[in-house]
């Protein structure tokens, strides 16, 4: 997080593109549910081998939690984010990670320039992910549009809509 919150305050004072992207592997519970958690393990280990490869070398990937991913696309402007988490959504979709196969992932992307805090970078990061969840998986959403001084009323949007599951 403290990476998180250095790029930032950088991006901010430089005026410099970044965005954040939450990646949440799809129906990953059925894995852990149907197959065991040690299967699991080895998908999680995979993917974040495969995120390795994949993604820039100028490009951060860490597990937030569960099978979520936070991904930190530094001199990235939000279109190009979107260009980079399709790839990598390709990239696992063609990739036979699981015993049996393939799986999918969902990723949402927040540009930087739309927020005025990390929290408020990350809410609207996860909230894009759970909008390409309920638009059916398999599938990048940016985060809609948001003045940098946005009220509390249009941010609590966000975390309203990010807490559906």
């Amino acid at each position: 997080m403290a990476l998180a919150e250095d790029e930032l305050r950088r991006a901010h004072r430089y005026g410099r593109p970044i965005c954040v992207g939450m990646a949440d592997l799809d129906n990953f519970k059925g894995i852990n549910d149907g197959h065991g958690h040690a299967v699991g393990d080895r998908v999680l280990q995979s993917l974040a081998e495969l995120f390795g490869h994949t993604l820039r070398q100028s490009d951060w990937v860490c597990r937030y939690g569960g099978e979520e991913f936070v991904l930190l696309l530094s001199e990235t402007t939000a279109a190009q984010a979107k260009i980079v988490a399709n790839q990598l959504r390709r990239a696992v979709e063609q990739a036979e990670v699981l015993p049996w196969g393939s799986m999918t992932i969902s990723i949402g992307v927040c540009d930087v320039r739309q927020v005025p805090d990390l929290e408020t970078w990350f809410s609207g990061a996860d909230a894009a992910l759970y909008a390409a969840k309920d638009l059916g998986r398999n599938r990048v959403e940016l985060a809609e549009p948001l003045a940098t001084l946005a009220p509390e009323s249009e941010r609590a949007h966000w975390r309203t809509y990010a807490g559906r599951r």
